[in-house]
């Protein structure tokens, strides 16, 4: 079971206050995670920390958005280490994602 609540509306990836989701499952800790979207609702970042890897925080950004089935969905997905000051490492991507079809059902 997963609690999950949600403030906030549409943001710019590089202004505004972002989004905010705070997540509980049981045993484990709160985990927050920050939501960026852009004008036209489409999310761009995620800040948040990882489980996986030794921890910390990570930043993902999702994009190349293609449309299917009349809905939107990022094809393209890349997370980096987040420094304190909420900046990406850039080099080395720690994971990337293509996706080359969707199908719901």
């Amino acid at each position: 079971m997963t609690s999950t609540a949600l403030t906030g509306a549409t943001y710019d990836i590089d202004g505004g206050q972002p989004g905010k989701a705070t997540t509980w499952e049981p045993g484990r800790q709160t985990l927050e995670t920050t939501y960026r979207f852009d004008d036209a609702g489409l999310l761009r970042r995620l800040d948040y920390p990882v489980d996986i890897l030794g921890g910390g925080p990570a930043v993902h950004y999702p994009s190349r958005y293609r449309e299917f089935d009349g809905i939107m969905v990022p094809t393209q997905r890349q997370v980096y280490v987040r420094r304190p000051d909420g900046t990406p490492v850039l080099d080395p991507v720690s994971v990337a994602i293509d996706v080359a079809d969707v199908t719901f059902s």
